[in-house]
């Protein structure tokens, strides 16, 4: 067994120092969140067969599935604000297994001390912190979403049935992880796409608590957004960019975000037919649905990326190529900056200011697409293409 080194000990101090804060700033002394607040709200108004949609609390519209009540009922015994801590305490548990599954799959070794690293980089991103600080689920569909995927590669008769339960349940929590049965689609996994409906349907029935016309408004007002009046990097969404800058486009939103949608889809599946690199594949398709067809992304919605992110780090390591790495590094950069700090500089310096750059996610899969598909004409490799040791990602 390797003996540790002082760099070593001085990343497990780091990962201890990052915890430690994430504890006593997101978890401990228990506070009340935005958030968690409306699911709480929201699931008592529900339980007590009360007007539920559409629902105003504290000026934000609720637009969950009613399947969401049933993982909060049981949180209402506790007070509020010790409630949001234990969900807060789910949520940083979520993070750390979402990045081992990761790693796990990507065949790092866990007992490389640099994964203490790579957690404390993950606790320390701009869009995991949101997402603890509104008490947001963000974190705990990501790991339903990721174990889906890591069970689905399980050699087991039962593998596709547990990971279709673990992708219905994310799909319940929020519903756009139903757009990552066109992977399973492709795959001809019809265990894991026929599970995760039936999953998603049994928590959606039985969350209305016997309230069927719940689901009739959920329907009507699901669609209820804040529609952006200003350029703002708290919306990275491809809706918000053509409402925003594109408005001789409005009237056709929806077909030209479809369109660039499978545009997308489409360029990432010829990719995936010649390199085989599945999880790759897998992310792709859950970064792109985010930023490409819901309708808001805000930056606490950038925890979706981390894995698309990660993944491409980590096979540009393999590949040990410093065309890869640095283009990992800079899409990685390029996807969790903070926008507003960014103009800002630009402010002082006194340099132009592009406000496009609200939208710095979204660019960085737009670029991410032209240098696939500039790839496919061998200009120059992409991260993905790139095989590095075999099997690495499969």
């Amino acid at each position: 067994m390797k003996r540790w080194t002082y760099i070593d000990y001085l990343i497990l101090f780091i990962f201890s120092f990052v915890v430690t804060v994430t504890i006593f700033t997101f978890i401990y002394p228990p506070t009340v969140r935005l958030d968690s607040s409306i699911y709480f709200f929201a699931t008592k108004l529900a339980f007590f067969h009360l007007p539920l949609y559409p629902l105003l609390y504290a000026g934000a519209p609720f637009t969950y599935p009613p399947s969401i009540f049933l993982f909060f009922l049981p949180l209402l015994v506790l007070p509020s604000a010790f409630a949001t801590s234990l969900w807060n305490f789910l949520s940083v548990i979520a993070v750390i297994s979402s990045i081992l599954l990761i790693l796990k799959l990507t065949r790092f070794s866990l007992k490389n001390p640099l994964v203490l690293l790579l957690l404390s980089i993950t606790l320390l991103l701009e869009p995991v912190r949101e997402t603890l600080l509104f008490g947001q689920n963000n974190s705990i569909v990501l790991f339903f979403i990721i174990l889906s995927y890591f069970l689905s590669k399980k050699e087991s008769s039962s593998s596709g049935l547990w990971s279709g339960v673990a992708l219905g349940i994310a799909a319940s929590l929020k519903v756009f992880p139903l757009f990552l049965l066109f992977y399973f689609l492709i795959k001809k996994d019809w265990v894991t796409v026929f599970t995760t409906i039936v999953v998603f349907i049994f928590f959606l029935l039985a969350g209305t608590f016997g309230q069927f016309n719940y689901l009739f408004y959920y329907l009507k007002f699901a669609g209820v957004v804040i529609t952006p009046n200003i350029a703002s990097n708290s919306d990275q969404s491809l809706y918000s960019l053509i409402m925003l800058y594109l408005p001789f486009l409005k009237n056709f939103q929806p077909y030209v975000s479809i369109t660039i949608y499978f545009t997308f889809l489409s360029i990432c599946y010829i990719n995936w037919r010649e390199s085989k690199l599945d999880f790759v594949f897998f992310t792709e398709i859950l970064a792109g649905t985010v930023l490409l067809i819901t309708p808001l992304a805000w930056v606490h919605h950038l925890v979706f990326l981390i894995p698309l992110s990660l993944v491409l780090f980590l096979k540009s390591l393999k590949s040990r190529k410093i065309k890869n790495i640095a283009c990992s590094l800079g899409f990685f950069v390029v996807i969790f900056i903070n926008g507003q700090d960014v103009i800002l500089l630009l402010q002082k310096a006194g340099l132009p200011i592009f406000s496009l750059l609200y939208f710095h996610a979204l660019l960085g899969l737009g670029f991410l697409i032209l240098w696939q598909f500039v790839a496919k004409y061998r200009i120059f490799h992409t991260i993905p293409i790139d095989k590095g040791k075999k099997g690495v990602l499969n």
